[in-house]
């Protein structure tokens, strides 16, 4: 084999210094030897999208042209990958350099080729029989090379098996050829999507990374599986225990030892069995108290999986600031400013996790996108496609729980700004009950609309007021079983306009009415562990209908079905 830097001989194709013949190559797949046409600049652009080029061996290439040479009785197989100007070996096997230039290969003949290109006696072909790699080493006479075709038919290279002799094939033999070539692309697609799934995962690591507070993540058997190092920062004390696979438990029982939680002492099993208690079953935030007068405030939800993420906010500042606080508070005025103020900084931190979410989120559902429907060639088994379903769904609903966390927050800092306009309730009212028609088709439910009179007016911001009804027919829907009804109407009443969404879903116990209209309350927490959704619906709803001089009203009978009205002024 002539070194890379000897003289060039006589070329398969042509010469780049040497026009392309009217009928000679075109980019069909390998593109032409001349100046790259588009279709091959494309080629070569998804050739090293693979990130493959002048890589290290792999035993999931050499694997198989050891087989191949094994099977056919071939002396050399390669690998090869068609760059711009070289051919270079992923694996080579009977072959001792890592490329060759490309115009003495006779792959870039091969990648041109639909099927198996076969040359039984190179030294007989005219197109081969003065190329150096027949008349010196490695002494070519037989070539078979099956294309690589990966995505939109690209060809990026060849499974080849060569001889020093003339030789034939049988079809069984060519057949194996082809499937090893199947194979050599499933592994390229399998090594790019695992490049992938370690930017994925090193970007998730980075964005938990940059969090001001600790974050944590536990699996359904309540086994850690990722913390950041903020997380580890507040627990100093039993920073050694945190270890992934560990359960909440053990760390837990083990950080009492170690005098973690001064809460504890003196009542320890009464301390682990309340918090413990809590972690199982999280709800509202928690405060917990750390050696050296440090304090955290834990907030803990649950996963669709079963397994549950966690937050650790260090509120040390705060619980000092309210400490002064309660020492000069001698006022209901104090008290009120103080609670609004911790309302505040809670909404302000939600926002800001909030929009550093989105764009991370976005992304997984572009990628999810983007595997699922196979866009640059086949995943493999029909698993991977119902995975990429998964978690663009759970990255939908997560993206839509930031933008109710986003909306409360602009609501609560005022930055939500309506603009009072008169508006017919009429088409607003026709375009709800299009939102819910999935749902109300889905579970087979008797869905009716109407307004009296018919154009009956109302004074309010249009957008808010698309948004206040979609969300309370979304919810009617969700919570009304299969089979049951649901009715939005709106009715004049003196000087306001009465606009109800009326359901025979499973109803709201009486004691939770009150509370209900207050960000994260959710009547799916007791009612129904089926219903997902942020709690900020009808908070929201509230706050909307009270920016435009309105009001909401709840009614409702546990087993029989609620009525939640929204009245306006009319217009």
């Amino acid at each position: 084999m002539p070194p890379l830097s000897a003289p060039r001989f006589q070329s398969v194709c042509p010469r780049p210094d040497r026009p392309a013949p009217a009928d000679g190559p075109t980019a069909g797949g390998a593109g032409g030897c001349d100046t790259p046409t588009l279709q091959e600049a494309r080629r070569l652009e998804l050739l090293r999208s693979y990130d493959v080029l002048d890589t290290w061996q792999e035993d999931a290439f050499d694997r198989i042209t050891r087989m191949v040479a094994a099977l056919l009785d071939m002396p050399i197989v390669l690998v090869s990958l068609v760059d711009a100007e070289r051919q270079w070996f992923k694996s080579r096997h009977g072959l001792q350099v890592s490329e060759t230039p490309r115009d003495i290969s006779f792959c870039t003949q091969a990648i041109e080729q639909e099927e198996v290109f076969i040359v039984e006696d190179a030294a007989a072909d005219p197109r081969f029989a003065d190329n150096p790699l027949v008349t010196a080493e490695p002494h070519v006479r037989f070539y078979a090379g099956a294309p690589l075709a990966v995505a939109q038919g690209m060809r990026l290279g060849t499974l080849c098996a060569i001889d020093h002799r003339p030789r034939q094939l049988s079809g069984e033999q060519v057949g194996l050829l082809r499937d090893f070539a199947a194979m050599v692309v499933d592994a390229l697609e399998n090594r790019r999507a695992a490049q992938r799934a370690r930017s994925a995962e090193t970007l998730l690591h980075d964005a938990i990374e940059s969090l001001s507070d600790g974050f944590v993540v536990y699996d359904a058997d309540d086994r850690l599986l990722l913390c950041n190092q903020r997380y580890r920062e507040i627990y100093a004390e039993t920073a050694e225990n945190i270890e992934i696979g560990r359960t909440f438990e053990e760390m837990l029982r083990q950080g009492v030892a170690n005098g973690q939680y001064p809460e504890a002492l003196g009542r320890e099993a009464d301390w682990l069995a309340e918090r413990l208690e809590a972690h199982r079953n999280p709800g509202a935030p928690i405060e917990q108290s750390l050696p050296g007068d440090r304090w955290v405030r834990i907030e803990e939800r649950r996963t669709r999986s079963g397994g549950l993420v966690g937050f650790r906010v260090d509120i040390t500042e705060l619980k000092r600031q309210q400490r002064e606080l309660q020492s000069l508070a001698e006022t209901l005025e104090i008290q009120l400013a103080r609670a609004e103020e911790a309302s505040r900084a809670k909404m302000q931190f939600l926002a800001s996790v909030s929009h550093e979410l989105r764009t991370p989120l976005n992304a997984v559902i572009g990628f999810a996108d983007v595997l699922g429907q196979e866009l640059f060639g086949p995943l493999g088994a029909p698993r991977y496609r119902e995975y990429c379903g998964d978690i663009r769904t759970s990255a939908q609903h997560l993206l839509a729980l930031v933008d109710d966390i986003l909306d409360m927050a602009k609501l609560s800092s005022g930055k939500f700004v309506l603009v009072a306009e008169d508006l017919d309730l009429a088409p607003t009212l026709a375009e709800a009950a299009k939102i819910v028609a999935v749902p109300v088709q889905e579970k087979n439910l008797t869905f009716q609309v109407s307004c009296t009179p018919e154009t009956l007016g109302v004074r309010a911001d249009l957008r808010a007021l698309r948004q206040l009804l979609f969300n309370l027919a979304s919810n009617a829907a969700k919570f009304t079983p299969a089979g049951g009804r649901v009715e939005l109407r709106a009715a004049a009443e003196g000087q306001w306009a009465r606009i109800e969404v009326a359901d025979t879903g499973i109803g709201i116990p009486e004691d939770l009415l009150p509370h209900l209209g207050q960000p994260f309350q959710r009547v799916g927490n007791v009612m129904t562990s089926s219903a997902s959704g942020s709690g900020l619906g009808l908070a929201i709803a509230k706050a909307m209908a009270e920016a435009m001089g309105g009001r909401l009203e709840i009614d409702s009978r546990l087993g029989e079905g609620t009525t939640v009205s929204v009245v306006l002024p009319r217009a």
